[in-house]
């Protein structure tokens, strides 16, 4: 099975078997929401998943995206990203700043300032806001006194799952795209940072999977993926 890698280059999945097709079309969208149409994704295995007939996101929703393991979540993240195009349908997208913070919180850079704000120069940022926003995310213990730039040696999976979030609320994205995001957070400490992160963005459109209700953010949408087939619910 061959290998496809992010755009990034940073990480790698299998791509799906030879014969799946590669008939996803991303569109513009002119209204400034987010639509699935005839959305059906292969998985690397070759397997389809369940087929998403119409759905849209609006500007500025909270999205929860539920549903067993192997129902396509994270496949469906990684479509609207841009990172898989096996399957067919049509997403159509909004214009503006989109970021993925994928599973397994990989740290993109390898100092502690520069992982917070890749793919962004650290110098762009106000240092007293970036200790700021590291401290509120309980990585202050991290920085050096001189904002010198720190070693990312030993972050546990959790600091890793913060240090993401940090990059959220400093790249200050049109859509924010979490995939298992705080899943190694406790429900006390994952309802406080959603709950501000939710606060310092309050214009970000959020799509988050997770396997448990995400705790501390109102959420507008419910989508469930699944045997029982796609399903919408509104709050």
């Amino acid at each position: 099975m061959r290998a496809a890698g992010r755009a990034d280059g940073r990480s790698t999945r299998p791509a799906p078997l030879p014969t799946a097709p590669r008939l996803l079309r991303r569109e513009m969208s002119n209204d400034g929401s987010l639509r699935l149409e005839g959305v059906r994704l292969a998985t690397p295995d070759g397997r389809w998943l369940d087929k998403i007939a119409g759905y849209q996101v609006r500007r500025g929703a909270r999205l929860w995206l539920a549903g067993a393991s192997g129902q396509g979540k994270t496949t469906l993240l990684s479509a609207i990203a841009g990172y898989w195009h096996w399957g067919e349908g049509r997403i159509t997208l909004p214009k503006g700043r989109m970021v993925l913070l994928p599973a397994g919180a990989p740290v993109l850079a390898d100092a502690i300032l520069a992982a917070a704000c890749h793919p962004e120069d650290p110098a762009r940022h106000d240092p007293a806001r970036l200790r700021a926003v590291l401290t509120r995310l309980g990585l202050g213990h991290r920085l050096d006194p001189e904002m010198i730039e720190t070693s990312l040696t030993g972050l546990s999976m959790g600091e890793r799952q913060r240090l993401g979030l940090a990059r959220a609320v400093l790249l200050r994205p049109d859509w924010l795209l979490m995939d298992e995001a705080t899943s190694a957070l406790d429900p006390a400490a994952e309802g406080d940072l959603l709950g501000w992160l939710a606060a310092e963005l309050p214009d970000t459109t959020f799509i988050m999977v997770a396997h448990r209700l995400p705790a501390g953010i109102a959420l507008d949408d419910t989508l469930h993926l699944g045997s029982q087939g796609p399903e919408r619910k509104t709050a």
